[in-house]
């Protein structure tokens, strides 16, 4: 069966990624779980993996509004809030001589089932959440 994926970039992908958090947790190890509902109804889910993320408390982000969301050339993710507070999600480095390409620093779900993958030097993955990588 063919998969039909937008014609979006990643980058404007992560532009849509607005509204309010209903759900905020930690996961093991030390990874963020958050669940967004966006102006439409919609439902978004964000997740933390190989990344340190500040402020490190999950409880901090439940019921904040969600305004910007940018990735940086240093490949720090910055998320917005309308109380003008923000959350960094800092991608581990690699040791020198490792080659992972299969490490995630943060994965982005949409309410279309589009999943956005963000790993190691700046790799952005686009795809259906539903088709292995």
């Amino acid at each position: 069966m063919a998969v039909v994926i937008p014609d979006i970039s990643a980058a404007d992908l992560l532009s849509h990624f607005r509204g309010r958090i209903v759900s905020s947790k930690p996961g093991y190890p030390e990874v963020l779980l958050l669940s967004v509902i966006d102006d439409e109804g919609g439902e978004w889910g964000f997740m933390t993996f190989d990344a340190d993320f500040s402020p490190s408390d999950p409880d901090l982000f439940l019921y904040k509004t969600i305004i910007s969301a940018e990735v940086a050339p240093s490949n720090t993710l910055t998320i917005g809030f309308s109380d003008g507070s923000e959350l960094s999600v800092v991608p581990r480095r690699l040791a020198p001589g490792e080659e992972d390409d299969d490490l995630e620093n943060w994965f982005l779900m949409t309410p279309d089932n589009q999943a956005l993958d963000f790993g190691p030097l700046g790799i952005w993955r686009l795809g259906s959440g539903s088709e292995p990588w």
